[in-house]
């Protein structure tokens, strides 16, 4: 399989790094995706809202390139698909909400010189950039900064692939008027099943199916599960049937080509019946129950995912 978000790096961080990647009390580390027989596994760079947004970032990657370093055995840093193909397992860097730059082009260019394969402008707040989804429609009708287009522009030459996971829908349609980027949605669901605003309508799920992108299946409770605001995380309940759902009506709208994972792991929280990398099989596992083909499942599980990484 191959996971295209997951928020395992800030977990390290947040703990001073008396955990590694290697062995940890959290959903993601190398004994379970190695038991999972996991692919790749993407690791975001996540900057919290507070403090020093930039040093935090920038902390964030030298924890990145230490695992990298010290697990050298294990895991290896992946920059496109054949890397992928030609190891046992990878890691690929990604990159959620571009804010901590401020747009300052020596930051963005720092920020590129990592080889980050996917980027996200923004998370749930305003930034230099984009503004984020919201339950406020006017916020929600907001489209990209000057910033945020010259930056997708900048991503384009650079082969990188652009997440519209966070972004407002006024946003998502700018960034589709960008032909020269692949747009990928790496942890998020179907609108249509749970109305949460950071999930995606279905003329969204089709756009993104037809530039040739993908939909990460997202395992937090909130955007499976029906939603309102004021929902604690941590009082719901993420369920397989309702991954199940949102899978099935993700390919019904975009076709099997679209669908992917991307379970935000150690980003979310919640009671979840799929808590650790070594779980996911169940899901492959109720798929398969629930009549999806094996060979529609591949994809879901790495398939396309590799197609949108070549």
């Amino acid at each position: 399989m191959i996971d295209l978000h997951c928020d395992t790096l800030l977990r390290i961080w947040e703990d001073g790094g008396h955990n590694s990647l290697a062995s940890n009390p959290y959903s993601v580390d190398l004994d379970g995706l190695e038991k999972a027989g996991a692919l790749a596994q993407c690791f975001a760079i996540f900057t919290p809202p507070e403090g020093d947004r930039w040093a935090t970032m920038r902390a964030l990657h030298d924890i990145f390139v230490r695992e990298m370093e010290v697990n050298a055995g294990r895991i290896s840093q992946a920059y496109d698909a054949a890397d992928i193909a030609s190891r046992r397992l990878s890691a690929i860097l990604t990159i959620e909400d571009m804010g901590a730059t401020e747009a300052k082009e020596e930051r963005i260019d720092e920020v590129l010189s990592w080889s980050p394969r996917i980027i996200s402008l923004v998370w749930n707040n305003e930034n230099a950039f984009a503004c984020p989804n919201s339950p406020d429609p006017q916020l929600m009708a907001k489209g990209l900064k000057k910033a945020g287009h010259e930056l997708i522009e900048r991503m384009g030459g650079h082969r990188m692939v652009l997440d519209v996971s966070h972004l407002s829908d006024g946003g998502f349609w700018e960034v589709m008027d960008h032909e020269e980027v692949m747009v990928v949605a790496t942890h998020s669901n179907a609108r249509a099943v749970t109305a949460h605003p950071r999930n995606l309508t279905d003329a969204m799920i089709r756009a993104i199916a037809e530039r040739g992108g993908v939909v990460g299946l997202n395992f937090c409770p909130a955007f499976l599960t029906t939603w309102s605001e004021g929902t604690r995380m941590e009082d719901e309940v993420s369920r397989i049937d309702d991954m199940v759902r949102h899978i099935m009506h993700i390919r019904r709208v975009g076709g099997d080509g679209v669908i992917a994972l991307g379970s935000d792991f150690d980003g979310i929280g919640g009671q979840l019946e799929i808590a650790h990398s070594d779980e996911v099989h169940k899901l492959f596992e109720a798929l398969e129950k629930a009549g999806l083909p094996p060979s529609s499942v591949d994809k879901l599980a790495k398939g396309n995912a590799l197609r949108v990484l070549a």
